[in-house]
């Protein structure tokens, strides 16, 4: 079995968080990915991070989906 989604969590050169987390996709063999980022007052939680990377990744895939389907 084979995963189709992947979280990243940046660091900075000096290996500190950076509020920022990186959802990956990858539907029909292709790649789609969606960002959260946190601004300097917010409390940095992995839970809503994913949340909204992954609504974000979602929605680039059915931007996708909608595309390929005008196109026919």
């Amino acid at each position: 079995m084979t995963r189709e989604q992947y979280f990243i969590y940046p660091r900075d050169k000096s290996g500190k968080r950076t509020g920022h987390t990186i959802c990956v996709l990858i539907k029909d063999g292709k790649i789609f990915h969606g960002t959260a980022l946190c601004s300097g007052t917010d409390q940095f939680s992995r839970k809503v991070g994913r949340e909204l990377a992954t609504e974000r990744a979602l929605q680039a895939f059915e931007n996708h989906v909608e595309k390929m389907l005008d196109l026919v």
